[in-house]
């Protein structure tokens, strides 16, 4: 700014003056806006370096490339914070989203219900909660020694009230839970939700005593048995040899040889007759124990429905839950053994009256539907299960249909009346099935289907680069690979009618020999033996292995397996015939003949109505992304 100028007429006359006004606002509108520019230049060269220094690369001679050993440090330390920052990410969903309570958390907070003190509604005396030992010794359901607890009796006042609402109940002291004289149960059965509730508490709690009690000394018979042929086995004859037992183990079953020998035979014969016992024993207090659990769950389509029926205890899922009920159930769902059904029928007979009941009620039938091992995890066990129980059931039907609607009855009568007494379970172990699955539905509930697919579990090949495999995409996805051994299990095994002309399996490699044997067919007792085999192996074929097997000869099968991945094989598909020799011309080519034969030759127009249409459909379908990289 120039300096000011003084007047030349310095202390003249007023009039002679004159008043210079300097007006300053302009100069400093300038400065400020000047001064401002200078700041955002400066700004702006300090993130331009900012900006450089944190670039991939420096520009000009200066450009240094990466070689592979820092590079792959670097990614290792992006890979490094990526998991971290996604650890921190879901420790902070899991605690804006806290998990549900655990059965036991559930239970808890009905525990004075069951083992509470409560005072006398007359005298005002604190009653505690009845002690007692319930057992299924007895033919009577539900057992008197369970329905006396469902009393609580006053000390002083002998005033008897209902266990769960504690109401005054009319029955006197000493009621035992049944009048003599009507013949009927105590009205505590009936009075209230609460009561109930404690009636299963007690049921659940003898069932799981009894059930532990058998495991344990089952673990304790077969270490016993061990042992003692771990001491009784010599090392070859004659103290040769280098190993103990023999390569027949069945010399250890039960003989009727005479001579050399019997003693132990006998012995083997009384341990078999008492196991026997044993188990048809413990089976019998097992049927009592589901019945009476059954004859305690809530049952809303009863034709008389009550108040605890429609609204239950909320107890009653934790105390299902933790109890040894639904491993028992599991137990019985995973036997493949169609012997040991018709065997043990009066079992699971109760056991699927039990899982029809716990249908009915939606706090139930989450037993069903969850596993539960501390904590609520749906993974269908118990459904899962049961649909591998029915499918084996279909298959066994299926089989078993010809042999009842065959002349064969009248030579086997006791073959037969096994026959009969697995179809009728079958046929009931299905209706449960659909029971179960309407009961899901209609809850909202949909049954699993092996071809859905979950959005959130797809790797669609977009995250290629971040997190862990980066740049490397894997060839199929796991959802890819969840869906396709849905699909196997799926078609795994079926009964169909193979193609026939003038009663000659046309398309069967083995027609000849299917008429040779048609009369060692009409065995019942060999044919039983095969249809129970092929009931079993209907729900134990791995994946990319199917059978398919005819309506009427049960013995005349074909086998179709997918080729292995990482074979020249893979891809494609071939029946299978173990007695073909191996052709050492055509392994030389196998991959140009497995393409020809085993993949284009499935397309014809021929396939479409053959047997293996669905098969191929779902191959081809689901791995078509896969087989196109091969």
């Amino acid at each position: 700014m120039p300096p000011k100028r003084r007047s030349k007429t310095q202390g003249g006359s007023a009039s002679k003056r004159r008043m210079v006004t300097i007006d300053d606002d302009d100069d400093d509108e300038s400065l400020n806006e000047i001064l401002e520019q200078i700041k955002q230049q400066e700004e702006s060269e300090a993130l331009a370096r900012k900006l450089e220094h944190a670039g991939p690369s420096r520009r000009g001679d200066d450009e240094v490339l990466e070689d592979d050993e820092a590079m792959a440090i670097r990614l290792a330390r992006e890979w490094a914070t990526e998991d971290r920052e996604q650890t921190v990410h879901q420790n902070s969903s899991a605690t804006n989203n806290p998990p549900e309570d655990s059965p036991d958390d559930r239970l808890r907070e009905h525990r004075d219900l069951f083992v509470g003190t409560r005072k006398c509604s007359k005298c005002n005396i604190s009653i505690p909660s009845p002690r007692g030992y319930v057992a299924y010794y007895s033919a009577q359901t539900p057992p008197l020694s369970l329905l006396h607890l469902l009393h609580a009796c006053c000390p002083s006042c002998k005033t008897n009230h209902c266990r769960g609402c504690f109401s005054v109940l009319p029955c006197p002291p000493s009621c035992k839970g049944k009048h003599k004289e009507k013949g009927s149960l105590c009205a505590v059965v009936s009075c209230c939700a609460e009561v109930r509730a404690i009636a299963l508490f007690e049921a659940l709690g003898a069932f799981d005593r009894h059930y532990i009690g058998e495991r344990t000394t089952s673990d304790l018979r077969s270490k016993a048995v061990t042992k003692t042929k771990r001491g009784s086995a010599s090392v070859g004859p004659g103290g040769t040899g280098y190993g103990t037992g023999s390569c027949n183990e069945l010399q250890d079953l039960p003989s009727h040889r005479r001579g050399r020998g019997t003693r132990t035979s006998g012995s083997l014969e009384e341990d078999a007759m008492t196991s026997s016992l044993a188990v048809a024993s413990s089976d019998e207090l097992i049927v009592r124990a589901l019945n009476t659990i059954t004859l305690f769950l809530p049952s809303p389509y009863s034709e008389s429905p009550q108040v605890y029926d429609m609204l239950p205890h909320m107890s009653i899922y934790p105390l299902l839950t933790l109890s040894q009920l639904p491993e028992l159930l599991g137990i019985l769902l995973r036997n493949d053994s169609v012997t040991d059904w018709t065997s043990r029928s009066d079992v699971y007979n109760a056991m699927l009256v039990l899982l029809r009941r716990m249908a009915d009620c939606e706090l139930t039938l989450e037993i069903e539907w969850s596993k539960s091992d501390g904590k609520l995890i749906k993974n269908n066990a118990l459904y899962t299960h049961f649909q591998k129980l029915t499918k084996q059931c279909e298959a066994f039907l299926s089989g078993a249909a010809q042999m009842l609607e065959g002349s064969d009855a009248q030579d086997g009568d006791e073959d037969m009346e096994v026959v009969v007494k697995g179809t009728s379970l079958c046929g009931e172990i299905i209706v449960a099935r659909d029971d179960l699955e309407r009961a899901m539905q209609v809850l909202g509930r949909d049954p699993p289907n092996v071809t859905d697919t979950s959005p959130t579990a797809i790797d669609t090949g977009n995250n290629k680069g971040k997190g862990k495999n980066k740049g490397k995409g894997p060839d199929l996805t796991i959802e890819m690979e969840r869906r396709y051994a849905s699909e196997c299990e799926r078609l795994a095994f079926d009964h169909i009618p193979f193609p026939q002309d003038e009663g000659s399996y046309t398309t069967y490699n083995y027609a000849a020999s299917l008429k040779d044997t048609a009369a060692g067919t009409r065995n019942p007792k060999d044919r039983l033996h095969l249809i129970k085999e092929l009931a079993v192996m209907s729900t134990s074929l791995p994946p990319g292995v199917w059978v398919r097997v005819d309506e009427v000869r049960n013995d005349a099968l074909k086998i179709m397996i997918a080729g292995p991945e990482g074979t020249p094989y893979a891809g494609g598909y071939g029946k299978a015939n173990p007695l073909s020799k191996a052709s050492i011309e055509y392994n030389k080519n196998i991959t140009v003949h497995t393409m020809k034969w085993a993949m284009i030759e499935w397309f014809k127009d021929e396939q479409k109505d053959g047997i293996w249409a669905d098969v191929i459909a779902s191959h081809f379908t689901i791995r078509a992304e896969k087989i196109r990289k091969w």
